[in-house]
C-alpha cells in the first residue's frame, strides 16, 4: 500500500524513499570526488569544449587517459542524474502532498539541474586544467556551494522519510532544554562549514596549477609573506590562507556544538567532533606530504562528511524546537 489512510504514507512507501535516498547521497560523493580527480590529473579538457557530448560525440572512439576520465566523469554523473531524478519521481509518487520528504527530493533535483548546468560553463568556457583565471576559482566555489546544497537536501529527504525526531512528552523539560544549538548557531556552524570548504576548492585549484614539488621550500613564516606579496598569484595567497582559515574555523565550531555532546543530538554531535579533529589531521599530513591526489580526495570526502553529519544536528534540532514549542 503507498499511502494509507489519514493522508499519511505508509512504512513501506517511507522505506522505499529512505534507501533509495541513501543510495542516491552515495552515488553523489562518488561523483563528486571523481570530479576532483578530473581536476587533479589535469583531464577536463579529455572531452574538448563539448558538452554533454565528449568530443562531438556519444562514446568517443579513440580514448586516451584523459579522455577516459573525463569521459568516465559524464557518465557517472549521467548516472546521478538519472537517479536524482528517480528519487523525485519515487518521493512524489509515494508520499502525499505537503510531506518534507517530499519537498526535499523536489529541492535535491533543482540544484542537481544547477550542478549540470554549472559543470557545463566550467567546460564551454574553457574554465579547465591550467586556467588560473578568478572567473574559474568563482565558478568552482559556486560549484562547491550548490554541491553542498544539493547533498544537503538529499540527506534531508532520507532524514525526513524515516519520519521526525520523537520524544515523550515526560521527557521534553518545561522551558525548553538545552540539548540543541539554537538557530544563530546553526547559521554560524553552516558559514564556517562553506567558507572552509570553498578556500578548500580554490586551495585545491592552486596545489592543481602551482603544484607544491615546484614552488620554493620554505617554512611557514616564511610561505605567509606570500599572503601580502603583491607580485604572488591569488591562487599562491589562498595556499596559506586556508589552512588558518580551516583550523580557526575548525576551533570555533567545535566549540559551538560540542556543549551539545550529551542532548539529543549528542550522538551526532560527538562524530562531527572527532571528524573535525580527523579533518585537522589530515589536513595537516596533505600539507607535509605536499598534495598528494589520493590526499586531496580523502580530504574532500572528510569535508562532505562534516557537512552531511552537520545536516543531521540541524535537522535533529529543528525537530527538537518542534517539539518543544508543541508542549
Amino acid at each position: 500500500m503507498t499511502i494509507d489512510r489519514g493522508n499519511r504514507p505508509g512504512e513501506d512507501a517511507l522505506r522505499s524513499v529512505y534507501r533509495l535516498a541513501l543510495i542516491v547521497v552515495g552515488v553523489y560523493l562518488l561523483v563528486i570526488l571523481w570530479g576532483s580527480w578530473v581536476r587533479i590529473s589535469g583531464s577536463g579538457a579529455g572531452c574538448g569544449d563539448h558538452w554533454p557530448l565528449c568530443n562531438g560525440v556519444v562514446v568517443p572512439q579513440e580514448v586516451g587517459q584523459k579522455t577516459y576520465i573525463e569521459f568516465a566523469h559524464r557518465v557517472s554523473s549521467a548516472l546521478a542524474g538519472f537517479l536524482g531524478l528517480a528519487l523525485f519521481v519515487v518521493a512524489f509518487r509515494r508520499l502525499p502532498p505537503g510531506h518534507r520528504a517530499r519537498k526535499a527530493a523536489a529541492t535535491q533535483f533543482v540544484f542537481l539541474i544547477i550542478e549540470a548546468l554549472l559543470g557545463r560553463m566550467l567546460v564551454k568556457r574553457g574554465l579547465v586544467v591550467d586556467d588560473d583565471s578568478v572567473e574559474r576559482a568563482v565558478v568552482m566555489g559556486l560549484h562547491l556551494v550548490n554541491t553542498y546544497l544539493l547533498i544537503a537536501w538529499t540527506v534531508l529527504c532520507a532524514l525526513w522519510s524515516r519520519g521526525p525526531l520523537t520524544r515523550a512528552p515526560d521527557d521534553v523539560a518545561p522551558g525548553g532544554t538545552p540539548g540543541v544549538p539554537g538557530l544563530g548557531a546553526l547559521w554560524a556552524i553552516a558559514l564556517v562549514i562553506v567558507l572552509m570548504s570553498v578556500t578548500g576548492a580554490v586551495t585545491a585549484l592552486g596545489d592543481t596549477i602551482f603544484p607544491p614539488h615546484l614552488r620554493p621550500s620554505g617554512g611557514f613564516m616564511e610561505r605567509l609573506k606570500d599572503l601580502f606579496s603583491p607580485g604572488e598569484h591569488f591562487l599562491v595567497r589562498m595556499l596559506v590562507l586556508h589552512p588558518i582559515i580551516a583550523v580557526a574555523g575548525s576551533i570555533a565550531m567545535a566549540t559551538l556544538v560540542w556543549r551539545f555532546r550529551r542532548g539529543i543530538v549528542g550522538g551526532p554531535v560527538r562524530l562531527l567532533g572527532w571528524t573535525i579533529a580527523i579533518q585537522l589531521v589530515f589536513g595537516l599530513i596533505n600539507v607535509l606530504l605536499k598534495a598528494p591526489g589520493w590526499a586531496q580526495l580523502v580530504h574532500l570526502l572528510l569535508a562532505e562528511v562534516i557537512w552531511a553529519v552537520f545536516v543531521v544536528i540541524a535537522s535533529g534540532a529543528r525537530d527538537e524546537r518542534r517539539i518543544l514549542a508543541s508542549h
